[in-house]
């Protein structure tokens, strides 16, 4: 499981690469991704919470999940996008490049999840390679 963000661009490299045989013929990668205003994109075919990490600790219950759910997800957007805007941008003066910046990746950004669904042998960090080739 990963969250970030990234730019429009990216994202539409992103999905691209995630339709492709190599990528998503299996659905082993379900991605959720969300703008500002409430822009969705979605592979995932359930909408119901996917516990993706546990703690299991001798003699208790498995505690401490990390839980992707595609409703949270949209909520916590908004906190989220907030941190651009009410965190980051509010430590600099307006008319710097720095505030612009940061009011644009809030404006424009999206907010994205993406769940390997192989657990044992998954890599989710071979997508990332395959974004970081340059774009043909």
């Amino acid at each position: 499981y990963i969250e970030f963000f990234t730019s429009p661009r990216q994202l539409r490299r992103l999905i691209d690469l995630l339709h492709t045989p190599e990528f998503g013929a299996d659905a082993q990668y379900e991605y959720h991704a969300v703008d500002s205003k409430g822009n969705t994109y979605s592979n995932s075919k359930r909408q119901k919470p996917c516990a993706v990490t546990w703690g299991v600790f001798p003699g208790k219950e498995v505690i401490q999940p990390t839980v992707v759910d595609p409703h949270s997800f949209l909520v916590w957007k908004d906190e989220a996008f907030a941190l651009w805007v009410r965190g980051w941008a509010s430590i600099y003066d307006e008319d710097s490049h720095s505030y612009d910046l940061l009011y644009d990746m809030h404006d424009e950004y999206f907010l994205v999840n993406i769940v390997d669904n192989n657990f044992i042998d998954g890599d989710i960090f071979e997508i990332f390679d395959q974004l970081m080739e340059p774009a043909s």
